[in-house]
């Protein structure tokens, strides 16, 4: 009786409807290991590309590479999603972040090539890279370019005992987000 529910509990990440995607949120430690690669770099390149049976799919290739976890590959990664644009058809599920040219991310990447949205943890497991003009520091914020207010992110990478502390608008450096990483791969 017990096996038809954990069954179904294993599709459940992530849940996909006609609204769009949801994902089961994911503390920062199981991000880390569930990833098969994390690393730093810029969206160089987005190609849509249409499959024989219809589906609409974009690979999107990273560059300026710095490989925390995983294969370092040849200076380039592709990253597959579902959806995209090819000529005048258009896909989008809701819910997902996307990929702009030309944006640093750090990437928790899992399933890509088997999963529309090979990114452990769905957007828990994105996040954009930006330089603060002011202090020259590379900083680190969520899926959508916003502060981090992820709590269990934000204790992981800040090492506080109150997760609510500093605010949620503090900006997070990306070194001490690498830390982290490092951290929880036992280096």
């Amino acid at each position: 009786i017990l096996l038809f529910p954990l069954f179904f509990a294993a599709l459940i990440p992530p849940i996909f409807s006609a609204w769009g995607a949801a994902f089961i949120p994911k503390e920062f430690a199981h991000l880390v290991v569930e990833a098969e690669q994390i690393f730093v770099g810029t969206v160089s390149d987005r190609q849509s590309r249409k499959v024989p049976a219809g589906t609409i799919l974009t690979d999107i290739t990273f560059t300026n590479l710095q490989v925390l976890k995983g294969d370092t590959g040849a200076g380039q990664i592709v990253l597959t999603v579902l959806g995209g644009t090819v000529g005048s058809q258009t896909f989008k599920l809701t819910g997902l972040p996307e990929f702009q040219t030309g944006v640093k991310y750090l990437v928790f990447l899992k399933g890509n090539g088997t999963t529309i949205f090979p990114v452990a943890g769905g957007e828990q497991g994105l996040f954009q890279v930006k330089d603060d003009p002011t202090s020259g520091q590379e900083l680190v914020f969520d899926a959508y370019g916003k502060p981090i207010s992820s709590p269990t992110v934000r204790n992981a990478v800040l090492g506080l005992s109150d997760p609510t502390a500093p605010s949620v608008t503090d900006s997070v450096p990306l070194n001490r987000f690498l830390q982290a990483i490092h951290a929880g791969l036992g280096r």
